[in-house]
């Protein structure tokens, strides 16, 4: 007898403990937060003075990354590599470079362009004209000069 009173005892204060711990989610319903009635892209009632300043920062800063990222350079292993090969097919079947060495870049305006030292006349004639026509441009003049004297 002892023994089932101990039982139910136990039982008893194991009841009330769970029943303490127990969350009753019956009853009333909790209150709808404002966020979840507001509309998407709703807005206020009324704008506020930088709203506007703001709209235009971040199209302006959209515009500045979307420009930059389709005008970066292509640095992709692939694409070097076959500006790089394609640039010793070029000297090679050119003739400019028998062997190639290991290491080098041939992709270098070095060996894709023979560039010739400039001399004096290249800075003074670059479009390589014939010094007798400049003599027979100082002759025309000459003759006009004579026409002016004959006329006075």
């Amino acid at each position: 007898m002892l023994a089932t009173t101990v039982r139910r005892s136990i039982s008893a204060s194991r009841q009330r403990a769970v029943s303490n711990t127990r969350r009753w989610m019956g009853g009333g319903s909790q209150p709808e937060p404002q966020s979840m009635q507001a509309k998407l892209w709703g807005g206020g009632p009324h704008n506020e003075g930088y709203e506007r300043i703001l709209d235009g920062t971040y199209i302006i800063g959209a515009a500045m990354v979307l420009t930059a990222l389709c005008l970066s350079p292509d640095t992709r292993i692939s694409s070097w590599a076959a500006t790089e090969a394609q640039a010793r097919l070029d000297l090679k079947a050119s003739g400019k470079v028998e062997e190639f060495e290991f290491g080098t870049h041939y992709a270098t305006s070095e060996h894709v362009y023979s560039f010739e030292p400039l001399t004096s006349k290249a800075l003074y004639d670059p479009f390589d004209e014939d010094d007798e026509d400049d003599e027979d441009d100082e002759d025309d003049d000459d003759d006009d000069d004579d026409d002016e004297d004959e006329d006075e």
